[in-house]
């Protein structure tokens, strides 16, 4: 079994492109990164990043370790939400329109609705003119 902060590392790694980033993103030294960064292409004896002066690439090994890991963290934060009963894996902004005539208090209910069950936030954009009724 793989050590999971090593894979979290190597995440972060690949979506930054950098060590130092991923570090300062992780609040975590550089040399530990970089260790960790080594550890897994020893574990599995191929490399998953190039180096260079510009900053860290993904090898094609790299590339196909990132999606599996991202969809496991991906997975993992939206079983934690679900167990903390947060709806953390829906989260954003949400414009509501609606079309002229249409009864104002569908949209008052979504809202109540969603508010209570997902966390999201609506902006009322009524009455929406991008559209013909």
């Amino acid at each position: 079994m793989e050590n999971w902060d090593d894979l979290r590392i190597f995440l972060t790694v690949a979506q930054s492109g950098s060590l130092t980033v991923a570090a300062q993103v992780l609040k975590i030294d550089p040399a530990t990164v970089s260790r960790r960064i080594a550890r897994l292409e020893h574990a599995h004896s191929t490399p998953l990043f190039s180096k260079s002066p510009k900053g860290y690439d993904l090898t094609e090994a790299g590339h196909g370790l990132v999606a599996h890991v991202d969809a496991a963290q991906a997975s993992l934060n939206a079983g934690l939400g679900a167990l903390r009963g947060d709806g953390e894996g829906l989260r954003g902004r949400f414009a509501l329109a609606r079309r002229m005539g249409a009864p104002i208090s569908s949209c008052h209910r979504f809202a109540a609705v969603s508010q209570k069950f997902i966390q999201i936030w609506i902006f009322k954009l009524w009455p929406y003119r991008g559209f013909s009724t």
